[in-house]
C-alpha cells in the first residue's frame, strides 16, 4: 500500500511541477538513468558537464566546483598539474582529486582528436608484474544472468573462450537445476585444464573476468548448490579462489592506466584495441536482460507450485544472439589482455603477485614440503603452529565431509538437513575470510599511500609520530608514546591491538633510510587520548619487545582486532557432531543439535498438568515454566522471546533459579558476551540461586557477589570444577576418567549454575554435562556457534527477542544461515514466537501507552501492551522550569524534520573531519533539544524527578556521527550506536537517523541574511534555506536502509520510558529509488514515524 500511495504522490507531483522547456538531471549516476540514459548524456555533454569524468561522485563534483572553481570538465583538465597540487595541499584533500584531474586531461584528449583514437597514459609504476605469466590455455570467462527469476535471480548462461586460438565453450541454464549443473561444469573444465598444463610442465593458466560480477555470481550459485556434485564444485571453487586463479582485469585496467572514456566498461576499454562488434543490437548486459526475458515470456509457464516449465521448443534467435553477444565479450577480453601484455612494461621477476588478492599473512599459510599434514590452510586459527596445523586438518575434514554428505544415503538426517549442515561445515571459514582479505588489503594501502589519504578509514590510525618512550615502574614494561594528527576517524581504542605499518610513500625514518617492510611490528594500545580542539591526538603502545627495541618513527596504525577471534573450537565441534550425525545411529550427545537443526517443536505431552497455556499466567510463569522445562524427556528447543522492557532476564533468572535449587539441575549459561553472560547469572542470583553453587570461566563474574568462584579456561572439564572445595578459587582438572565421572555425579545431585562462551563449551570433554543451557540474547548468536555449544546439554533456552538487533554477518553465506539461532527457531518473517515453540512476553515495563502502541502495531503484531505502572510516564511539562517555545511533547514519538528548519552560522564554522555520514545539521538540532530537555521534570512508573545528563540517550546509526555527537553535547549524556545501548533505558531518548545532509554538501546552501530567534526557540545565527536540489537524492540508499533498518528503529526507539525524539529529513526517501521489497518496508516505517507528530 506504502509503494502504491508513493507512486501516486510522486506521480502528482510531477506532472504539476513538469516543465518542457527545462533540462533537470536527476542527482543520481547516469548508469541508473535507463531507459533515458542517451538523452541524458546528451544534456551532459552539451554542458560538458563534471559529472562526464568516469568514476566521479557527486560530493567531489561539489568540492572541485567550491575549491577549485570550476565547473566544466574541460576547465578542470586544463588546470596545470602544479595549480591542482598546490589546492589539493592547501585544503588538505584526498589524492583521488589528482586522480581525477588526470582522468579529464585523458578524455579531453580523447574529444580533441575527434574520438578517432582514446588516449591513454600509464599510472606510475605500472608494470607486466600485476598479469600472471602467459599460458596457452588462459580462459576469458563471462557469464550473462537474469535477476528477475524468484530467489535471487538466475545465471542462465555460462560462456569460457579457451586459449589464444578461441575455443569457445558454453552453458546454458533456464532452471534450478541446470543453473548447479553448468556451475558444476565449468568449474571441472577450469580445473581439468589447469590439470592438463601443469601435468605437461606449462604454465599454470588462469581464468580472466572483467568485472566483480563473474566471481559473486559463482559464489551465489554455488551457495544454492544441493546436490553432492554442486558441493564439491563449490569446495573446489573456493580453492581456485585462494589460490589467485581468478583475475579481475579491470582492477588491473583501473589501477594502472588513465583511459580517456567516460567509464571503464569493457565496451570503452575495446577502442584501446579497435575492436568492432559484429552487432550493435545488444549494447549492454541491460538489452540482453530484456531480450532473454522476452524469450522467458513466450517459452515458459510458471505452475502452482512456482516450477517454471519450457512449454515450447527453445531454439531461438533472441538466444543465438545472446550466446553471439556472451561469445564477443570472452573474445573481446582476450585481445585486452594480449594488449595489457603488449603496453605494461616488463619486469623480470619469478613470481607473479596477483593484484586482486591477498599476501599470505603469517597467520594465514606456510609453505611446506612434507604433505598436507605440514600445511596451514586459509583461515587455521591457534595460539601456536601446532594448533594452527590440527585446525587445517579440520578444515580439510570438514571440506571433505561436506562435498560427501549430501551423497549419504540412510543416516539420520534427511536431504534438506544435510545440506544445512553442510554448508554449517565451512561456515567459520567463510566468516572470517572478508576480515583476512580486509586486513590484508589495509596492510598493503598502508604501506603504499600516502598516509593522509587513510584519514576517512576508520579501521586506521594514520601519521603517528614518535614522541618518546615511557616505562611502567611497578610492571616493569616500555611503552611508547605517539602523537597522531587528530582531523581523522577511528574506531581503534584502549585495549585494541594493531599492527604498526611503516608506509614506503611518507616521512623517512630516524636513520634516513626508505622504510622497506610493511608490518614492521604488532602493538597493543595502551592509552588513546585526544581533545575537542583540533590538536593532535596521543598514544601509548606496548609493543611486547625486549627492552633495547627501535621502535618505527612513523607510520600508520591497522586494527587487527578482527583476527583475535580464533574459531577453531567452534569448528571442531561442529565437525565431531557432524560426523556422530552422520553415523547410522547418532549418540545422545547430538540429540539436542538434532532438534534444533530439525526445528522440532516443543513435545508437550497431554497427560502432564504443565501446559504451555498455563505458562503464560504471569503470576507464576517461572514456576510453571521451570516445572514443564523439568519434566521433558525428549530434547527440545525452547523460545522465551521478550520485548522491549518485557523483563525477559528477571523471568530467565527466576526460571534457572527453580532449576537449580530446586530440582537440583545443572546449568550452563551463554552468549556472544562476557557482560551478557553475567548480566544472566546476576539475574538469577538476586531470584535467590545460592552463591556456591555459581560459576564463571574465564574470567571473573563483574556484577559483585554472583560468581563466587572463577575456573580456568584451560580446564575445561566444567562438571569436575562444580564439585571441588567451595574455598578453591581456581580448580584443576581431574587426573582421571573416574575421578571425573564420579565428580560429575555428585554436580549432579547438588546442582549448578555455570557461565560460559560458546568457544569453552564446545569442548569435547564437556559434552553432555548439563542438563539445560540458556542463551541470552539469541537474536546475536549464529547458527553454527549455538550448534558447537549445544552437545553440552539435552535441553536449549533461547532467550532474546528477534524483532530486536540482527546478528552481523561478514561472509558470504547460504540465506538460511545468515538468521540467528532464535529467528531459525521461531521461523522466518515471524514476529511473536508461537506457543508451539516457546512463550511471548505481551507486557512492556518501560514504556509508556503512546510509545508502547506504535513499538506494539510495528513490530509485534498489535501483541505488546503496556503496564499499569507506565501509564503516566511523561515529561511534566506544566511545571515552572518548562520553556514556552517547547515543542516535542511530553510523551510518545515526536518527529523534528531538519528540512527547513533554520540554521545558525556557527554550524559553519570548521570542525574536525568526522568522516562520510557525519550531519552537521542534525548534531546542531539534537544539541538544542538537550539544552531544552535538560532540567524538566519527568515521572517514570510513578516517580518524579528532574532530568539529568544520565537521563538522555542519544543514539545514532554511525560512529561518526556518535563521535560528532559527543564532542558537541554536555558530559555525562550517553552516546552510541544502537548496538551499544540494547538492554538500556532512559526516560527521553534522541535519534539522529542521518537523512539529512552530509558535511560533504555543506558549501552548497546559501545564506538568507536572516537573523534573529524564530518561533520554535531555535539561537540567533543566520538562517539558510535548504534547496530541494540539495537533499539527499544522491545519498547511497544502502546507507538509508542500514540506518532505518526495522529491528534497529525497534531498539532505537524503545529505549524510551516517556519520549523519544527523531530527528531526520522529513523527505528524505522521497529522493532515493526503492529497489527492493526491503527498501520499501524501511521507507514505510520512517515514513509512519514522520507521521506520528511532524514539527
Amino acid at each position: 500500500m506504502y509503494l502504491l500511495e508513493r507512486t501516486k504522490r510522486d506521480f502528482g507531483v510531477f506532472l504539476k511541477e513538469f516543465d518542457a522547456s527545462a533540462q533537470v538531471l536527476p542527482d543520481v549516476p547516469v548508469e541508473m538513468l535507463s531507459p533515458w540514459k542517451g538523452y541524458a548524456l546528451e544534456i551532459l555533454q552539451e554542458k560538458d558537464d563534471l559529472r562526464l569524468i568516469a568514476g566521479i561522485r557527486r560530493s567531489q563534483v561539489n568540492q572541485i566546483e567550491s575549491v577549485f572553481g570550476v565547473a566544466t570538465l574541460t576547465d578542470f583538465a586544463e588546470l596545470s598539474d602544479r595549480d591542482v597540487e598546490e589546492v589539493v595541499r592547501k585544503h588538505s584533500l584526498h589524492s583521488t582529486y589528482r586522480t581525477l584531474h588526470r582522468q579529464a586531461s585523458m578524455q579531453l584528449q580523447t574529444r580533441k582528436n575527434g574520438g578517432k583514437c582514446t588516449a591513454y597514459e600509464l599510472v606510475e609504476g605500472a608494470s607486466s608484474l600485476l598479469l600472471p605469466p602467459d599460458s596457452d590455455a588462459d580462459m576469458f570467462f563471462d557469464m550473462e544472468g537474469f535477476p528477475l527469476m524468484k530467489g535471487g535471480g538466475l545465471e542462465y548462461l555460462f560462456g569460457l573462450d579457451v586459449g589464444m586460438d578461441g575455443d569457445f565453450k558454453f552453458w546454458w541454464a533456464h532452471n534450478r537445476q541446470e543453473e548447479e549443473q553448468a556451475f558444476v561444469w565449468v568449474v571441472r573444465c577450469i580445473c581439468d585444464l589447469v590439470e592438463k598444463e601443469q601435468a605437461a610442465g606449462r604454465p599454470k593458466p588462469h581464468v580472466y573476468h572483467y568485472g566483480h560480477y563473474e566471481v559473486t555470481a559463482l559464489r551465489r550459485v554455488a551457495l544454492r548448490a544441493k546436490t553432492a556434485a554442486g558441493h564439491a564444485a563449490r569446495n573446489t571453487l573456493d580453492k581456485l579462489f585462494e589460490d589467485g586463479m581468478f583475475i579481475d582485469v579491470f582492477n588491473i585496467i583501473s589501477s594502472s592506466i588513465v583511459v580517456g572514456e567516460p567509464s571503464y566498461s569493457i565496451k570503452k576499454i575495446e577502442k584501446l584495441v579497435n575492436i568492432s562488434r559484429e552487432d550493435d543490437e545488444l549494447a549492454d548486459a541491460e538489452s540482453s536482460v530484456g531480450m532473454y526475458y522476452e524469450w522467458r515470456r513466450k517459452h515458459f509457464h510458471e505452475d502452482d507450485s512456482g516450477q517454471q516449465e519450457i512449454v515450447d521448443d527453445i531454439t531461438s534467435p533472441i538466444l543465438e544472439e545472446i550466446l553471439v553477444y556472451n561469445r564477443q565479450d570472452c573474445r573481446s577480453l582476450r585481445d585486452v589482455v594480449s594488449w595489457l601484455r603488449a603496453v605494461l612494461p616488463h619486469v623480470d621477476k619469478l613470481t607473479f603477485v596477483d593484484a586482486q588478492d591477498d599476501p599470505p599473512s603469517e597467520s594465514d599459510s606456510l609453505a611446506a614440503s612434507d604433505g598436507d599434514a605440514n600445511v596451514i590452510e586459509q583461515g587455521a586459527c591457534g595460539p601456536t603452529m601446532k594448533h594452527k596445523l590440527a585446525d587445517s586438518i579440520a578444515i580439510r575434514r570438514c571440506l571433505e565431509l561436506s562435498s560427501s554428505l549430501v551423497a549419504l544415503g540412510s543416516t539420520e538426517l534427511d536431504a534438506e538437513t544435510r545440506g544445512i549442515v553442510a554448508h554449517l561445515l565451512m561456515y567459520h571459514t567463510r566468516e572470517s575470510l572478508p576480515s583476512r582479505k580486509q586486513f590484508s588489503n589495509m596492510i598493503k594501502q598502508a604501506s603504499e599511500s600516502d598516509y593522509r589519504d587513510l584519514f576517512d578509514d576508520d579501521q586506521c590510525i594514520s601519521g603517528i609520530s614518535w614522541k618518546g618512550r615511557k616505562a611502567d615502574m611497578e610492571t616493569n614494561k616500555q611503552y611508547f608514546e605517539y602523537t597522531f594528527p587528530r582531523a581523522q576517524l577511528f574506531k581503534l581504542t584502549s585495549g585494541n591491538s594493531a599492527a604498526f605499518v611503516v608506509p614506503k610513500v611518507g616521512p623517512k625514518n630516524i636513520s634516513g633510510d626508505e622504510s622497506k617492510s610493511d608490518i614492521s611490528c604488532f602493538v597493543s594500545l595502551k592509552e588513546v587520548s585526544y581533545s575537542k580542539e583540533n590538536s593532535p591526538g596521543s598514544l601509548i603502545l606496548s609493543a611486547g619487545r625486549n627492552p633495547d627495541y627501535e621502535p618505527p618513527k612513523f607510520g600508520v596504525l591497522v586494527s587487527s582486532e578482527d583476527l583475535k577471534v580464533c574459531n577453531a573450537p567452534l569448528r571442531q565441534s561442529i565437525l565431531r557432531t557432524t560426523e556422530k550425525l552422520t553415523k547410522q545411529k547418532a549418540d545422545a550427545s547430538v540429540a539436542l543439535p538434532l532438534a534444533f537443526i530439525e526445528r522440532r517443536p516443543i513435545d508437550e505431552e497431554p497427560s502432564r498438568d504443565i501446559s504451555l497455556e498455563k505458562m503464560r499466567n504471569r503470576q507464576t510463569r517461572s514456576e510453571n515454566v521451570a516445572e514443564f522445562l523439568a519434566s521433558r524427556k525428549l530434547s527440545c528447543v525452547f523460545v522465551i522471546q521478550g520485548p522491549p522492557g518485557s523483563g525477559k532476564t528477571s523471568l530467565s533468572g527466576e526460571i534457572i533459579q527453580q532449576l537449580v535449587m530446586t530440582y537440583g539441575k545443572t546449568v550452563a549459561v551463554s552468549s556472544n558476551s562476557h557482560a551478557a553472560i553475567d548480566n544472566l547469572l546476576s539475574s538469577a542470583v538476586r531470584s535467590g540461586c545460592e552463591a556456591q553453587t555459581v560459576w564463571k570461566v574465564g574470567t571473573r563474574c563483574t556484577k559483585p557477589n554472583v560468581a563466587r568462584f572463577k575456573a580456568n579456561v584451560r580446564d575445561v572439564k566444567i562438571v569436575s570444577w562444580l564439585a571441588e572445595s567451595e574455598e578453591s578459587d581456581q580448580c584443576t582438572s581431574p587426573s582421571s576418567t573416574d575421578h571425573a565421572s564420579s565428580k560429575r555425579t555428585k554436580a549432579k545431585a547438588t546442582g549448578a549454575l555455570v557461565g560460559a562462551t560458546c568457544y569453552q563449551l564446545s569442548q569435547e570433554c564437556i559434552d553432555g554435562a548439563f542438563d539445560f543451557l540458556f542463551v541470552d540474547e539469541a537474536s546475536q548468536v549464529p547458527i553454527p556457534n549455538f550448534l558447537s555449544m549445544s552437545t553440552a546439554a539435552k535441553y536449549a533456552i533461547l532467550v532474546g527477542d528477534q524483532q530486536q538487533l540482527e546478528m552481523p554477518i561478514r561472509g558470504t553465506h547460504p540465506e538460511i544461515l545468515e538468521q540467528s539461532c532464535l529467528a531459525y527457531t521461531v521461523g522466518e518473517g515471524v514476529k511473536t514466537v508461537p506457543a508451539s515453540r516457546g512463550i511471548f512476553l505481551d507486557v512492556s515495563y518501560r514504556m509508556n501507552p503512546a510509545l508502547c502502541r506504535f513499538v506494539s502495531q510495528h513490530f509485534y503484531d498489535h501483541t505488546l501492551a503496556h503496564a499499569s505502572i507506565c501509564t503516566e510516564n511523561k515529561l511534566n511539562l506544566g511545571s515552572n522550569n518548562s520553556p514556552d517555545c517547547f515543542q516535542y511533547g511530553s510523551h510518545g514519538i515526536s518527529f523534528i524534520s531538519t528540512h527547513e528548519i533554520p540554521c545558525v552560522a556557527e554550524v559553519l564554522a570548521p570542525t574536525p573531519s568526522y568522516g562520510k555520514w557525519y550531519q552537521p545539521i542534525e548534531v546542531f538540532v539534537i544539541s538544542q533539544i538537550v539544552s531544552q530537555i535538560l532540567g524538566l521534570s519527568c515521572t517514570v512508573n510513578g516517580t518524579s524527578k528532574t532530568i539529568g545528563a544520565s537521563d538522555i540517550l542519544v543514539v545514532a546509526p554511525y560512529n561518526a556521527q556518535v563521535r560528532a555527537l559527543k564532542d558537541a553535547l554536555p558530559q555525562g549524556i550517553r552516546v552510541g550506536t544502537v548496538d551499544k545501548f540494547q538492554g538500556q533505558e532512559a526516560p527521553v531518548t534522541v535519534l539522529s537517523t542521518c537523512t539529512s545532509e552530509s558535511s560533504e554538501d555543506w558549501d552548497r546552501y546559501k545564506y538568507n541574511g536572516d537573523h534573529g530567534t524564530d518561533k520554535n526557540g531555535w539561537q540567533n545565527g543566520v538562517a539558510m534555506s535548504f534547496s530541494s536540489d540539495s537533499m539527499p537524492g544522491n545519498k547511497e540508499r544502502r546507507g538509508f536502509c542500514f540506518a532505518l533498518q526495522k529491528n534497529r528503529l525497534n531498539v532505537a526507539i524503545s529505549r524510551a520510558q516517556c519520549l523519544a525524539v527523531v530527528v531526520g529529513d522529513a523527505h528524505a526517501f522521497s529522493r532515493i529509488p526503492l529497489i527492493t521489497l526491503g527498501d520499501v518496508d524501511v521507507a514505510s516505517l520512517y515514513e509512519s514515524i514522520v507521521s506520528v507528530q511532524s514539527k
